[in-house]
C-alpha cells in the first residue's frame, strides 16, 4: 500500500515471513513472482508449518491485556486527581 506511512506494513510482514509464518512480495515483485509464489502454497505441508508459526506469534488475550492496563491506568489517574 503506497501511502502507508513509515512503512509500517511491510515492517509487519516481515516479521511474519522471517518467522516463516507467511510470504511476502513486493509491489515491484508481483509480476514475476505472484503465480509461483501462490502455487507454492498449494502444498499441505508447507501450509501446515505456516499455520503453526503464525499461532506461534499470535497472542489471543492481547485485548483483554490491554484493556485491564487501561482500566488500572483510568484508575490511577482518578485517584491522583481525588486527592
Amino acid at each position: 500500500y503506497p501511502h502507508a506511512t513509515a512503512n509500517h506494513q511491510t515492517d509487519n510482514a516481515k516479521v511474519l515471513t522471517n518467522f516463516g509464518a507467511a510470504v511476502m512480495l513486493n509491489d515491484n515483485e508481483v509480476s514475476d513472482k505472484l503465480l509461483h509464489t501462490v502455487l507454492s502454497l498449494f502444498d499441505d505441508s508447507r501450509l501446515k508449518e505456516m499455520s503453526e508459526r503464525s499461532k506461534q506469534l499470535g497472542k489471543p488475550d492481547a485485548g483483554k491485556i490491554i484493556a485491564e492496563r487501561v482500566l488500572l491506568l483510568a484508575e490511577k489517574e482518578q485517584q491522583s486527581k481525588s486527592t
